[in-house]
């Protein structure tokens, strides 16, 4: 390995023990969602993170934590049920229990076309969705946009993997 690759891993790990650090620290399950969703989103450079959990004996799944969302989209997102015909990224991820990295804003139209319309000119270029699963039921599902047009290479997936796992728990 490279001196550049084995200091990526350190950062890595650096970030991963920075997350778990916070999660045994934290008291509230607020707490917990802001560990994950805020400390996962900084680490990784995004431009917003979201976690949504299933609520109760519910198809439905509720936004618990947030950052750069507007309060329209905090709305509009806020409650969504998995079988709401109107998709986006996250929310297929949930319902198919299967991660999903967007790698460009032409590649996000084209899978969500309706999308382009809520928000003409975004600057979002890369988007990276994982559902949270545990003993094979998903509990929920974590996003995270990038204004950066890098594409999601094998570490940052490795890292989100993880990040939704610690949610599950």
């Amino acid at each position: 390995r490279t001196g550049a690759e084995l200091r990526e891993r350190q950062r890595e790990t650096e970030r991963i023990v920075k997350i778990t650090s916070a999660i045994a620290d934290a008291v509230t399950s607020e707490q917990v969602y802001e560990a994950i969703v805020d400390l996962a989103g900084a680490a990784s450079g995004a431009a917003s993170g979201a976690l949504w959990l299933r609520e109760e004996a519910s198809t439905r799944m509720r936004l618990v934590r947030a950052y750069g969302y507007s309060n329209a989209e905090r709305a509009r997102y806020g409650s969504v049920s998995v079988e709401d015909p109107i998709r986006f990224p996250a929310l297929d991820a949930m319902t198919r229990s299967h991660p999903i990295y967007i790698h460009s804003r032409q590649e996000l139209v084209a899978m969500y076309p309706h999308l382009n319309e809520d928000a003409p000119g975004a600057r979002v270029h890369r988007v990276a969705c994982l559902p949270i699963v545990v003993d094979g039921r998903t509990l929920g599902g974590l996003a995270f946009t990038f204004d950066d047009a890098t594409c999601v290479d094998e570490d940052q997936r490795r890292f989100f993997t993880l990040a939704a796992r610690y949610s599950g728990q």
